[in-house]
Order: structure tokens, then C-alpha cells, then sequence
């Protein structure tokens, strides 16, 4: 028989009847339970709930504790109250695992809080200074882009200031005194409302310069700033040329005016013609660019004009330059423009030539001189073959023509109107020793084949028989290219001689074609040129 009792702390025990009336050791709270004797155990039970403490053995310490570990993730002012309440509620026999976790808890918050009480004290007197330092530096930022406003609107009174003197020098043909100067801008103040300061600098090129002494009110500080203007009575080119790179349009033509009515200096001939010819693109200063360039320009400086019409950035229109070359009566110039490859210089340099009546020979002299020039050619060429060319003019066009072929100046795509041209010039121009020149240039290697086929071609049934010849080299290059001119020009003189040609390996399909093509054309031959 066994007999059931119940600790205090709740646990049921259970052991054999001849422990009755005996004291025992509870196994889970090692506190000594008394076995009840076999009357107890048949007395009535006692209503009594085993799985909890009865009240006066409840921990209401460890339970009040952990709640306030808890809150104090939301208030960890709370946390030394939980760990010091969990601390206390361990003394407690119950709801010891309560206490337990309400002691972590508080630990963990208490000591953020130390760390966070820490932080602040040793950071925050560094955050307020650091704070009062923003502060200085805002301040001190806004200082400065007052100041720099103030400088700036100083700058708008000071070029106004110099308007005014501007005016005085005009009207008086000088540049006023310093008591003129002071007297005349005595009503302009700076932007903290100090009076301005005007002085002459008296250097190689004279100008002015009208001061500001700054924030600070007095002359002679670092803070005193200030504006120099060119004087509009320039006594040379240098003073003159100071106000041509001026931003004023008002002081450039002053400086025009002067240029324009100087006389012109070898010295500064050069440093002149390059200022004026950068304003040409000032439409509201043509009239004035013009009159001073044209005194100042020679044909020795022509170039640095032309110079600036062809550069890639230049903003000098055509229209402008040429009215510069018509004001000069410079034929000579404008005939180097007469092939340009700008077809707006072109159109302007024939309107100019129409003005000033050049005569047909000096244009054809420029042309054949621009058959040297790859960029010019093309417009050279078409200019001749337009042009009407009588006597011995006529022999020297061809002979120039063929001789810039013969150097292989001619690009190969304007070969054909060139040989055009030469040959209706003059066909007599047009000799043996010629072709057979370009046969013997056709077997070289590089571009000079190429161009010299193309020459035999543009040449025509006149140059076949030459080129038949070149059917029996020993060099291959030459047979090929002699079978491609005849295939373009060749007669039925050509054929037997390309006939024999279609049983060769390399040379058959070129041969054949030549030959369906002749037979296709049915050309019309033309007797040999003389020797």
C-alpha cells in the first residue's frame, strides 16, 4: 500500500505505507515533508490545488520585477527599479524563475542606461561646442556671401562710374585729372556707401582705375578692390588695341575710330590687323572694321586674313572678308579665294571679281595654278571648262593640265574632266610620248596605276594602240590593267590581240570581257597622235 502527499511548493510524492508518520525530503525543493499516518490518509480530503502556492506563498516581488524589466525597454529610467525589485524577489522560495529573468532583464537595461548616461556626459558638452562652431561658420558663410554680393553690386556701380568718365573724355577729347575724375563720380557710392576713388595709371598704355576701399571703410586694406578701363583718347596703337579687347562696344569703336585715322605702324601692324579681323563677326561694327582694317592691311598681311577665314573656328563671314579685299581693290587676293572650297567664298569672290572687272587671263592662270592644290582642284577644273580660252593661252592650258597628270597631281575623280578639258583645249597637246607614259605608269603598283588607267580611259580610242602594246609585257600587272583600258576604250582593232588572250590562266576572264564589251560599244577608232 502507498500514501500520496503534496509539498509546499506543490510537487505530489507518493511512498509506501511504512513511511507513514515519518519525515521525508521533497525532491524538487529539498524542504522535509511529514508522511501523513494511515488515519490521515482515510480521513475526508481537504479541498486544496496542488499546482499553485496557496497566497501566502506567492512571490508577488519577482512577478512586479520582471514586469518592470519589461516596461523599461519603453522607459529605461525604470530598469535599476526592476533589477533591484527582481534581486529581491530571489530571496523568495516561488516564481523564482520570474526573479531570474527580471534580474537579466534589468541587468542588460541598467547597464545600457550607464553606457547611454555615459555617452552623453563625455559626447555632449563636445556636441555643444561643436554646435556653437556650426553656428560661427554659418554665420561666417553668410558674411562672406554678403560680402561677395556687396562686391558685385560695388562692380555695377564702379562700371558705371566709368560710363560717366567715359563721357567726360568724349566730350573733352582727354582723359580727365583726378580732381575732374573724383568731381565727376562724387555721387556714385559703393555698396556700403563709401565714396568711390579715381586714379590714373600712368604705365606704357595709360588707363584708369575707379576703387572701392571695401567693407572695412578705409584705404589701404587688404579688402580695397577696384576696376582699370582704357582710356577713349588713346595716344598709340598699344592704348588703342587695349580698348579693342574691351567687352564695351562703346570703347571698341572709340579704338576703331583712332585705328582708323592713325597712321599705321610696322611694330604694330600685325597685333592690329589680328584685333580688328576677331571683330569682324560684330555686325554693329562692319562699317568702322572695315574702314580700319583696309588702312591698316597690306598684301603682306593678307595671309592672317585668309588665315581666318579658313580656320575651323573662325566666325569671319565670307561676305565680310571679301568687302575687306574690294575695299583694298586687292585683285591679287581676291584671286587666291576664286577656287575655294567654301561655296559661299566662292560666290562672294565671284561677286567682287564682277565688281572690280578682272580679266579673263589672270583667272585661268589662277586656275591652272590651283590644279596643284587637292582641295581646289575640283573647282579650278570646272571653272576652265566653263570658260572660253583663246590662242596660245589654249596650248599652255593643256600642256599644264597633262603635266599636273603626268605628276599625278590630279585626283582620281576629277581625272576625266581634267583630260576633258586639256583635250579640248588643245588635242595636238595630246602626243605618243604622252600615253605612253601613262601606259608605262599603269603596271606601277599604288594609287599612280589607278590614276594613270584613268587618264588612258578619259583619253579615249586615241590611246588604244599604245595600250595594245602593253598587251605583250612580260610585267602581269601591266596585261591586266591593259585588258581593263581596252575593255572602257577599245575598238575592233583590239580584238584578235585580246583574243589571244582567252586561253590564258590568269589573263582569259579579263580578256573575254574586254572583248564582249568592244563587241557591245562597237567603237569607232581615231588615228594615233603624232609622235
Amino acid at each position: 500500500m502507498n500514501i500520496q502527499t503534496v509539498c509546499r511548493c506543490g510537487m505530489a510524492i507518493v511512498v509506501p505505507a511504512q513511511y507513514a508518520g515519518r519525515t521525508i525530503q521533497c525532491g524538487n525543493c529539498r524542504q522535509p515533508v511529514v508522511v501523513p499516518s494511515l488515519t490521515a490518509v482515510h480521513s475526508p480530503p481537504v479541498a486544496f490545488n496542488a499546482g499553485h502556492a496557496s497566497p501566502e506563498e506567492s512571490n508577488p516581488l519577482a512577478m512586479t520585477g520582471f514586469v518592470l524589466s519589461l516596461v523599461s525597454f519603453c522607459a529605461i529610467a525604470l530598469a535599476p527599479v526592476a533589477l533591484v525589485i527582481s534581486i529581491m524577489g530571489l530571496r523568495k522560495r516561488h516564481n523564482h524563475g520570474v526573479a531570474v529573468a527580471g534580474v537579466i532583464i534589468g541587468a542588460f537595461q541598467t547597464f545600457s542606461l550607464v553606457i547611454g548616461l555615459i555617452w552623453l556626459f563625455a559626447f555632449g558638452g563636445f556636441a555643444i561646442w561643436t554646435g556653437s562652431k556650426a553656428i560661427n561658420v554659418v554665420e561666417g558663410v553668410v558674411d562672406h556671401a554678403k560680402t561677395l554680393a556687396y562686391r558685385e553690386q560695388t562692380k555695377v556701380i564702379i562700371t558705371t562710374a566709368a560710363t560717366t568718365i567715359d563721357e567726360q573724355t568724349t566730350a573733352t577729347g582727354r582723359l580727365p585729372d583726378e580732381v575732374e575724375g573724383m568731381e565727376r563720380i562724387k555721387h556714385h557710392e559703393d555698396a556700403w556707401g563709401a565714396p568711390l576713388r579715381y586714379t590714373i595709371n600712368a604705365t606704357e598704355s595709360v588707363t584708369y582705375s575707379i576703387e572701392s576701399v571695401g567693407p572695412d571703410g578705409e584705404l589701404g586694406t587688404t579688402d580695397d578692390f577696384g576696376m582699370s578701363f582704357p582710356t577713349l583718347a588713346p595716344s598709340d596703337a598699344p592704348e588703342a588695341l587695349a580698348l579693342l579687347t574691351d567687352d564695351s562696344e562703346h570703347r571698341q569703336q572709340a579704338g576703331l575710330q583712332w585705328l582708323s585715322e592713325a597712321e599705321p605702324s610696322e611694330a604694330d601692324r600685325g597685333r592690329v590687323i589680328d584685333a580688328i579681323i576677331r571683330l569682324l563677326p560684330r555686325e554693329s561694327l562692319s562699317a568702322m572694321n572695315r574702314r580700319a582694317l583696309a588702312h591698316w592691311m597690306n598684301e603682306k598681311e593678307l595671309p592672317r586674313l585668309f588665315a581666318a577665314l579658313e580656320s575651323s573656328d573662325s566666325k569671319v563671314e565670307p561676305a565680310a572678308a571679301i568687302d575687306v579685299l574690294i575695299d583694298l581693290k586687292s585683285e591679287e587676293g581676291l584671286l587666291l579665294l576664286l577656287n575655294h572650297p567654301d561655296t559661299r567664298v566662292r560666290n562672294e569672290t565671284n561677286r567682287a571679281l564682277g565688281e572690280l572687272g578682272i580679266d579673263d587671263e589672270r583667272i585661268v592662270r589662277r586656275c591652272l595654278a590651283d590644279l596643284e592644290s587637292y582641295e581646289r582642284q575640283r573647282q579650278a577644273i570646272a571653272r576652265l571648262k566653263g570658260m572660253s580660252i583663246d590662242g596660245a593661252l589654249k596650248s599652255e592650258s593643256a600642256e599644264r593640265t597633262f603635266q599636273a597628270l603626268l605628276n599625278m597631281r590630279i585626283l582620281s575623280g576629277n581625272i576625266k574632266d581634267a583630260v576633258q578639258f586639256a583635250v579640248e583645249c588643245d588635242e595636238a597637246s595630246v602626243n605618243r610620248r604622252t600615253i605612253h607614259t601613262f601606259v608605262m605608269l599603269m603596271g606601277q603598283p599604288g594609287a599612280d596605276s589607278a590614276r594613270a588607267r584613268d587618264v588612258l580611259i578619259a583619253l579615249g580610242t586615241m590611246a588604244e594602240g599604245d595600250v595594245l602594246v602593253a598587251l605583250n609585257s612580260p610585267d602581269h600587272s601591266t596585261r591586266m590593267q591593259a585588258c581593263r583600258v581596252l575593255e572602257e576604250i577599245g575598238t575592233e582593232r583590239s580584238l584578235p590581240a585580246l583574243q589571244e588572250l582567252t586561253e590564258d590562266r590568269f589573263l582569259g576572264r579579263p580578256a573575254q570581257s574586254a572583248i564582249e564589251s568592244i563587241e557591245a560599244a562597237k567603237r569607232e577608232g581615231v588615228s594615233p597622235p603624232q609622235e
